[in-house]
């Protein structure tokens, strides 16, 4: 099943891609447009449909739009472990009967808990749309959420909580938060606090966070299929518009503050290799500057890949990439047996592109293999479910994912330039490694030449 979505996805043509002038046609992003309509449940959930013609697989996705970040310390779990025990059991549907469902009728029923949203999906072929539909309703509506499964997810999490912080590049990430964000901030929850937290977690807690997200005013619903639409949104309008409408307020999130101070935390294990990771703010999902700074970081990570790995033989694991939330996260990471003189060749980097005018030319490549490597993200049913939904929430409009090509073709070597200057910059380094191997001065070397005129 899983190679069927995979080839049945909206294909484009390399050379559309290869285009000496554009990098896909205004024909084609219209011919995206079309194939896109907008409908509202009786209950005024939005729903997406994208038509995929010819295709006998159909993904479904309701998306929540909330996440870790809407809640409280000492309680962000409670979030991931709902939407993890959610589509074991429902009402009239006990785990027994969801297995023999979803065998019978090859149904791909999975939710995710996410930091800002969360979502559940449904893969199956258009001939069981109606089995699994009512399946699928059921499980977001009215989870039984027993003890046993809770019990069950609760230890999966931990253990896996457990897990990533024994694994060192996991570690980096953590530490480095511990300084990148301050204790209050919505995206902040450490290893420890998650490994304290989940043990605790009730069954009252997920069925009180279920019931306050079971709300039309956060949710959406995205569909990719070849079914008739109307059909469609009849079938959703009869399991889905009796779910209620009610004010929730979501605070926005602030960006994290640099301190001086905070510049550099070090993690000792007694390990061959360091493991550095690198936090900076960059720019949020919906920032008029969102598509330059995705190639910036496309480029960054390309440099660092040639410099590091290439050039100086310091590290098979180099890279880089962007967070893009409400709020926007750099990332930097290397793993390392000679942290300093790869904390130099990052830097290195990273004034290279301060400094350096691209040609037109040298940055066509760049954007002719980043909009290749962006459309094979849509190539499954299910990825473009969520690429329509996150489009939806974040802009309001699905038009923005097809427009990304366009806007990418508009994206100047000076937008590069300029962007490396205001983001790059005010850097906080997270280190676990052998404290005898390591000196602290090397990374505030880093910052110290890196930081933001103010």
């Amino acid at each position: 099943m899983r190679l069927a979505i995979l080839f049945s996805a909206i294909t484009f043509s390399a050379s559309t891609l290869a285009s000496a002038t554009t990098l896909v046609s205004e024909e084609t992003i219209s011919q995206q447009k079309k194939l896109t309509k907008m409908f509202r449940l009786h209950n005024h959930i939005p729903v997406i449909y994208r038509q995929v013609p010819g295709s006998d697989i159909l993904n479904i996705q309701v998306t929540f739009k909330t996440g870790m970040r809407d809640l409280k310390p000492g309680a962000k779990n409670v979030n991931q472990l709902l939407f993890d025990v959610m589509p074991l059991a429902a009402s009239d549907f006990p785990k027994e009967k969801v297995y023999r469902l979803t065998e019978k009728y090859a149904l791909g029923l999975d939710c995710s808990g996410g930091v800002e949203v969360s979502s559940c999906s449904l893969n199956t072929i258009n001939d069981y749309w109606e089995q699994g539909v009512e399946l699928f309703a059921a499980i977001i509506k009215s989870p039984s959420l027993t003890d046993d499964d809770i019990g069950i997810k609760r230890e999966q999490l931990l253990a896996d909580i457990k897990g990533q912080a024994q694994d060192p590049g996991a570690l980096a990430n953590d530490v480095v938060n511990r300084i990148f964000y301050p204790s209050d901030h919505p995206y902040f929850q450490p290893f420890a606090a998650s490994i304290s937290e989940i043990p605790k977690i009730s069954r009252g807690q997920l069925t009180d966070l279920h019931k306050q997200i079971l709300n039309s005013q956060v949710m959406v619903i995205s569909v990719a299929t070849s079914l008739d639409a109307d059909a469609l949104v009849k079938s959703l309008n009869k399991y889905f518009s009796s779910i209620p409408n009610a004010d929730l307020k979501r605070d926005p999130v602030p960006a994290p503050l640099f301190k001086k101070e905070w510049t550099v935390n070090f993690e000792e294990q007694k390990i061959p290799s360091a493991y550095i990771q690198m936090k900076f703010n960059a720019k949020s999902a919906a920032d008029k500057d969102v598509v330059a700074a995705k190639l910036l970081f496309n480029l960054l990570d390309e440099e660092l890949g040639d410099e590091v790995r290439t050039k100086r033989s310091l590290s098979y694991s180099v890279y880089s990439y962007t967070i893009q939330y409400d709020a926007g996260i750099g990332v930097i990471g290397a793993s390392t047996s000679k942290p300093k003189e790869t904390l130099e060749a990052i830097s290195d980097v990273i004034k290279r592109l301060k400094t350096r005018d691209y040609s037109r030319k040298e940055l066509e490549e760049y954007k002719t293999t980043y909009a290749t490597n962006y459309y094979l993200t849509q190539e499954e049913h299910a990825s473009l479910s969520s690429a329509l939904a996150n489009s939806y929430i974040y802009y309001g409009t699905t038009d923005v994912l097809y427009e990304f090509p366009a806007k990418l073709d508009k994206v100047t070597p000076r937008d590069i330039k300029n962007l490396a200057n205001e983001l790059l910059n005010n850097f906080r380094v997270g280190v676990v490694y052998d404290r005898k191997k390591f000196e602290d001065s090397w990374a505030k070397e880093l910052v110290k030449k890196n930081l933001k005129k103010s």
